[in-house]
């Protein structure tokens, strides 16, 4: 026992060491490398963003455009609702990543609503700039901002998911290279009092 520490403190790290090798050794313990399996759903809907940007250019924005009659319409939709469902599935993914990290102890501990919500605003400025520049619709302006946030979280992985993937990669392997590099000898550590 070292000076200064009780019997009831020696007692919990060693719990606290016991419960962790159990975790690890029956698998249910949450390894941050493992929580990255899905990580590209966070960045395909900035990809699929891309893409429709892309086709847009090409064959004209109508294409995405819901109010037109006959097949024009089916294409929009066809479109417009996988985007919208991997939008979501990327912003799920985030979400509960951000969650695990955060619970698992790892080194990098991220925020999820930092992610969602600074995603969401980014997008919601496409409703609100309208709106403030005298654009938008003549009636029912709080229900059009509200939808349109409310649109704007669910897509968040359209501008968060590769902003969050990352520093996710950048935070979790620098931790990762730190922790597999070898202790320094004894003889090599510098106490602040030897320095002369």
């Amino acid at each position: 026992m070292t000076p200064g520490t009780t019997h009831d403190d020696t007692q919990s790290r060693r719990q606290d060491s016991d419960t962790r090798s159990r975790r690890q050794n029956s698998g249910t313990a949450t390894d941050p490398a493992e929580t990255g399996q899905f990580a590209a759903l966070a960045v395909l809907p900035a990809a699929a963003t891309l893409a429709g940007v892309a086709l847009g250019s090409v064959v004209g924005f109508g294409v995405f455009d819901t109010r037109t009659p006959g097949a024009g319409r089916a294409v929009a939709y066809a479109l417009l609702v996988p985007y919208f469902l991997l939008g979501v599935a990327g912003t799920r993914w985030l979400y509960e990543d951000a969650t695990r990290l955060r619970a698992s102890g790892a080194d990098w501990r991220p925020n999820p609503w930092h992610y969602v919500g600074g995603g969401g605003a980014v997008l919601a400025l496409y409703y609100l700039v309208p709106v403030v520049n005298g654009g938008g619709p003549a009636t029912g302006v709080v229900a059009y901002l509200a939808g349109g946030f409310v649109l704007s979280l669910a897509l968040s992985s359209v501008v968060a998911g590769p902003v969050y993937v990352l520093r996710r990669q950048r935070n979790l392997d620098a931790f990762r290279l730190r922790d597999t590099l070898p202790a320094a000898p004894a003889w090599f550590t510098v106490s602040p009092n030897s320095r002369q």
